[in-house]
Parts: structure tokens; C-alpha cells; sequence
């Protein structure tokens, strides 16, 4: 496995032992991971990202992780580097709440990839879930 990936990867199980971590009241726990510590922000307020691909076969510059056969929603597990995505604003750990007119709360990570892939013109409802420290873990 790449460094990039192993940094998404690592990224991505931040944002799930957050998710399972969160206190009740809303706020976040301090949470060690890999003998760091990773401050985590409260989620903040729905905002929405268009993106609009000039073809069909061209990709967003983004990953997804999770799903409803996992028991949990659709998250940003990659932004690439000068990439659509990532002048658009989307973030690792951003949630995609929805995407045109589909909800995304009880998706299947197959069903958020068809629903991705199927559209030029995507209007994204995402939330950020308070992951702030992923970039440059292993550095």
C-alpha cells in the first residue's frame, strides 16, 4: 500500500473511532492515534459543493469510504492534490449528506458510487465532521 493511501486509510479510521467516540452532548474527545493526539471540532453546519466534469469518463479527485452495509454514512477518504474536488472545497471527512436529489444517510458504498459516476453536474450537501489532523500523519 502507498503512503497516500495508507494516509487516507489511517484518516479514515480517525473519523470512525471519532464518530464512536463522540459524546453525547456533541462535543469531541481528545483521541490519541498513533501516539498523537487529534483535536477534534464539533461537526459544523451542512454546506454544499458543485462540481461539474467537462466529460463523462472524468474523475472528481475524491474517494469515498463507508456505507450502509458497514453501519455508517458516505465520507471523503481522499481529496487529490490540485484536483476538482478539492478547488471545490470538499475535505477528508466531510459526510455526504446528499447528492442532486438523492439522500445519502442509508446508502451502500456501491449505490454512492453509481450515483457519483452517473452525473456531470453534481450538487453535494456535505458536512464536516470535525477532523482536522489527517494530512501528514505519517510525517
Amino acid at each position: 500500500m502507498s503512503a497516500p493511501n495508507i494516509r487516507a486509510f489511517i484518516c479514515f479510521l480517525s473519523i470512525i473511532v471519532f464518530l464512536l467516540m463522540r459524546h453525547s452532548d456533541g462535543t469531541a474527545p481528545l483521541v490519541p492515534l498513533l501516539g498523537r493526539n487529534f483535536i477534534h471540532e464539533p461537526p459544523g453546519e451542512p454546506r454544499q459543493v458543485a462540481m461539474k466534469r467537462h466529460k463523462s469518463n472524468e474523475g472528481l479527485g475524491f474517494s469515498i469510504r463507508g456505507g450502509s452495509e458497514h453501519g455508517v454514512g458516505i465520507y471523503v477518504s481522499l481529496v487529490e492534490p490540485g484536483s476538482l474536488a478539492e478547488k471545490q472545497g470538499l475535505r477528508i471527512g466531510d459526510q455526504i449528506m446528499k447528492v442532486n436529489d438523492k439522500v445519502f444517510d442509508k446508502v451502500t458504498h456501491a449505490e454512492a458510487v453509481r450515483v457519483l459516476k452517473s452525473s456531470r453536474h453534481l450538487m453535494m450537501t456535505v458536512k464536516d465532521v470535525g477532523q482536522r489532523e489527517c494530512v501528514g500523519v505519517l510525517e
